[in-house]
């Protein structure tokens, strides 16, 4: 069995298993609350300003440029890179526990192998941010008019110059939703393919996906403080203020982003190969 026929059988136990629908449905209504709490505070300052039209705009009030002024957008943000590992991340160690592997070691390349899970798992978190960006747009545009926010109503907006991609914003806000999608879901791969790599190291299906979770949300905590106490203005490291990118106090760097990219995807192969060496074992 090769890497195309391997992939197709990941793919279905992934895709057609319980635990993706679970996730699916818990990220797609984590957006659409928030999508409904974005419309409603539309509308709530359309009440009080009529002439505060780039506030009554499906794009403004889209979860990731809604995020300094709403709660579910952030909440949706803090629990996103837990619950894209839910479907795929942890099945390595999960047939490791059940013996699933053993039975498939010797018709399946230990390489093809987890090629394949990593390809996977990562299609699998990326999938699920994508279209939990979508319904929550969709959700925006159901309601308020696709209206271009203009750069003069900044201050009450919050997406200023420093911010990630505020020039789409108010030139391309289409570009800018979808420059965001883009960028988040390739973020939500790579780190659950990395998650999938922790495998090599966890021997516990629970700790697998608690533990790396905590551990970026300590990071993230970690990173702010630092800035704040060190009162340097530098772009964020983490990948939860990244997926935002509208905070006031926090600048998103592309090149930083891409960083954090390449390290997740670089410890993530690092690791993916001592699961494969391990196999022989």
């Amino acid at each position: 069995m090769g890497y195309t026929a391997s992939l197709r059988h990941e793919a279905f136990s992934c895709f057609r298993g319980r635990w993706f629908r679970v996730s699916l449905i818990v990220a797609v209504g984590l957006a659409i609350a928030a999508g409904i709490e974005g419309v409603v505070r539309a509308f709530h300052w359309y009440n009080l300003d009529p002439f505060y039209l780039s506030g009554h705009s499906a794009y403004s009030a889209w979860m990731v440029a809604n995020c300094p002024i709403a709660t579910l957008p952030t909440v949706f943000f803090y629990l996103l890179p837990f619950i894209v590992l839910i479907p795929f991340a942890w099945s390595f160690r999960g047939e490791r526990m059940s013996g699933y592997d053993i039975q498939v070691i010797s018709r399946i390349s230990r390489r093809d192998r987890i090629l394949a899970k990593g390809t996977v798992v990562f299609v699998s978190a990326a999938l699920i941010t994508a279209l939990a960006h979508v319904v929550n747009f969709v959700v925006a545009s159901l309601f308020l008019p696709l209206r271009t926010p203009v750069f003069e109503e900044v201050f009450t907006l919050g997406i200023f110059t420093e911010c990630l991609f505020s020039g789409l914003f108010y030139s391309r806000p289409l570009l800018y939703v979808l420059a965001f999608t883009a960028m988040n879901s390739i973020l939500m791969g790579a780190w659950a393919t990395l998650v999938l790599g922790v495998s090599a190291i966890s021997s516990n299906r629970v700790s697998l996906l608690v533990f790396p979770y905590l551990a970026l949300v300590v990071w993230r905590y970690f990173n702010s403080w630092v800035w704040s106490v060190t009162m340097l203005h530098l772009p964020s490291f983490n990948i939860i203020d990244d997926m935002q990118g509208t905070y006031w106090t926090v600048r998103s760097d592309p090149l930083v982003i891409l960083i954090e990219f390449a390290l997740m995807l670089i410890a993530a192969y690092l690791l993916c190969r001592h699961l494969a060496r391990a196999d022989v074992i």
